[in-house]
C-alpha cells in the first residue's frame, strides 16, 4: 500500500521521510520504499533547456505524464510484492500543489480517482511561524510581505480541501516544529492499517 506525505512547499513532509521509513521498518516486518517528488526535477529541467509549456494543454500533459509515471511504479511492484510499503512525497497530488487548476482537471479523469482512493494521505501543515518556511526556501523567495504568507495559507487550506474533495479519509497533522510527535504519531496508523 501507498502513504502519502502532503502538504505545500517547506512543510517537512521531504525531511521526514527516511527517518519515517526508517521507523515503520524497524517495527514491522517488511520493506519500506521511499518515493520523492518528481515534478521539481522535471520543472529543473525544462528550465534548464529553456523550454516554454505557454499553453494550459501543454503544462497539463507534463504534469499528468509525471504523475502517471509514479502511480504505474507503484501499481507494478504491488502487484509482484506485497511485503513493501511505499513513502510518497506528495504522490499523484504533486500535480495538485503546483497548479490547483490544472490538478483538479487531472483528479477529475475517472483512472486517477481510482488509483488514489487506494492510498493512504496525510496532509502536514505549513509551520506557524513564517521564518521556519523562509529558512527552507531559494534566496530569493525569502524576506516575503505579511500579504505573501497569508496568500500561502490560503492556498494551502484550497489544497487541503481539494484533496478532501476526492480523498475524504485525510488526516492532517501540525508541521513537526510545531508538534516533535507528528512523525510518530503518523508512524503509529501506518503500523496499524498494516498489521490490521
Amino acid at each position: 500500500m501507498a502513504y502519502i506525505l502532503t502538504g505545500l512547499l517547506c512543510n517537512g513532509k521531504t525531511t521526514m521521510l527516511r527517518p519515517l521509513g526508517d521507523l515503520i521498518q524497524n517495527k514491522i516486518n517488511k520493506k519500506v520504499v521511499t518515493i520523492e517528488e518528481f515534478i521539481p526535477t522535471v520543472l529543473d529541467s525544462i528550465s534548464k533547456f529553456e523550454i516554454d509549456f505557454k499553453t494550459f494543454k501543454e503544462r497539463q500533459s507534463i504534469f499528468f505524464a509525471v504523475a502517471k509515471i509514479r502511480q504505474k511504479i507503484i501499481n507494478q511492484t504491488e502487484n509482484t510484492n506485497k511485503n513493501i510499503i511505499y513513502l510518497c512525497d506528495r504522490g499523484i497530488l504533486d500535480v495538485v500543489a503546483y497548479s490547483l487548476l490544472e490538478g483538479e482537471n487531472i483528479l477529475n479523469m475517472n483512472h486517477i480517482q481510482n488509483e488514489i482512493v487506494n492510498d493512504c494521505y496525510y496532509f502536514i501543515k505549513l509551520p506557524k511561524d513564517n521564518k521556519i518556511i523562509e529558512k527552507c526556501m531559494r534566496k530569493k523567495e525569502r524576506n516575503r510581505t505579511v500579504g505573501h504568507w497569508e496568500n500561502l495559507r490560503k492556498r494551502e487550506e484550497k489544497f487541503k480541501n481539494l484533496i478532501q474533495k476526492y480523498y475524504p479519509a485525510l488526516k492532517t497533522y501540525e508541521h513537526p516544529a510545531d508538534d516533535p510527535e507528528t512523525m510518530y504519531k503518523i508512524a503509529e496508523t501506518i503500523i496499524k492499517n498494516e498489521r490490521s
